[in-house]
C-alpha cells in the first residue's frame, strides 16, 4: 500500500512539472500541511536531532561560486529548508509561502536559506521566482544533504516516473546520482546550535510556515532585525 501511495504521488508530482519548467511556476497548494503533533520529528531515520552543532558544508551560490553554509548563515538565526528542486510542485509552493512570509521570519531576525541539488543556474531560476528573501544554494555533491542526513536515494520507479514527465535528474544535477533531498527544515540559532529540526520522506506534508513560525517562537532563536544590523 504504502508503494502504490509513493507511486501515485511521484505521477502527480511528474504531471505538476510539466508546468514548472519555467520561471513562472505554479503555486497552487501542493501539499498537505502536516498533524501538529508530527510537527518537529524527524520522520524515518532522517535529520538531525535538536541540540547538535549545525554542520557547515560547501556549496555553490548562484554564480557557481564556492560558498560555506557557515558563511552563508553568518552568525545569523536561520531557517534552512532542503527542498528537492525547481522541479517539485510542493517545493515550489513551499518556497512560495515563505517567500510571501518572509517579513515574519525578517521580523525575528532569521534568515532564510534554501538548498537543493539544482545546478546553480537551476537553482537561479528559483532564487528569481522567490525574491531574495532566500538565500538559493546549490548542493549537487550533496555535502550538506550528506551533513544534515537528509539524501532521499530515488529508486529506479520514481527516477523513471519523473524522467517520463519531462525531468532528467542527471541534468538537473550535472551528476550522476539521482539523489534529492528528504523535505526537511532546520532552525539554527545564532550560535550555530540546531534548535528545531523537522525532517520527512513523504514529500507531500509539511509544515506549514504558520507552524514554523511558532516553532521558532518556541526555540528562542528569534532576534530583533535590528540587533543584527538588518535593513
Amino acid at each position: 500500500m504504502h508503494t502504490l501511495r509513493s507511486l501515485r504521488r511521484t505521477i502527480f508530482m511528474g504531471v505538476g512539472s510539466l508546468f514548472a519548467l519555467g520561471c513562472s511556476l505554479p503555486h497552487e497548494k501542493a501539499y498537505d500541511t502536516a498533524d501538529p503533533s508530527k510537527v518537529g520529528t524527524l520522520a524515518g531515520g532522517y535529520g538531525l536531532p535538536p541540540g547538535r552543532p549545525a554542520p557547515d558544508a560547501h556549496l555553490m551560490d548562484l554564480r557557481g561560486q564556492p560558498v560555506t553554509l557557515q558563511s552563508a548563515r553568518a552568525g545569523r538565526p536561520t531557517a534552512l529548508v532542503f527542498y528537492r528542486g525547481g522541479w517539485c510542485p510542493p517545493c515550489n509552493y513551499q518556497m512560495h509561502e515563505l517567500s510571501t512570509h518572509a517579513a515574519e521570519f525578517k521580523r525575528r531576525g532569521v534568515s532564510l536559506v534554501a538548498i537543493s541539488v539544482d545546478k546553480p543556474d537551476l537553482a537561479a531560476e528559483t532564487a528569481k521566482e522567490y525574491g531574495t528573501d532566500i538565500a538559493v544554494f546549490s548542493d549537487p555533491d550533496l555535502e550538506a544533504h550528506m551533513a544534515y542526513n537528509v539524501v532521499d536515494h530515488l529508486g529506479g520507479v520514481a527516477t523513471f516516473m519523473i524522467a517520463r514527465m519531462g525531468q532528467d535528474l542527471e541534468a538537473r544535477s550535472g551528476k550522476k546520482h539521482h539523489d534529492v533531498a528528504v523535505p526537511a527544515i532546520f532552525l539554527i540559532d545564532s550560535d550555530g546550535t540546531i534548535r528545531w529540526s523537522h525532517a520527512e520522506p513523504d514529500y507531500s506534508t509539511r509544515p506549514s510556515v504558520p507552524q514554523v513560525l511558532e516553532a521558532i517562537d518556541r526555540a528562542g532563536i528569534a532576534r530583533s532585525s535590528a540587533s543584527d544590523g538588518s535593513p
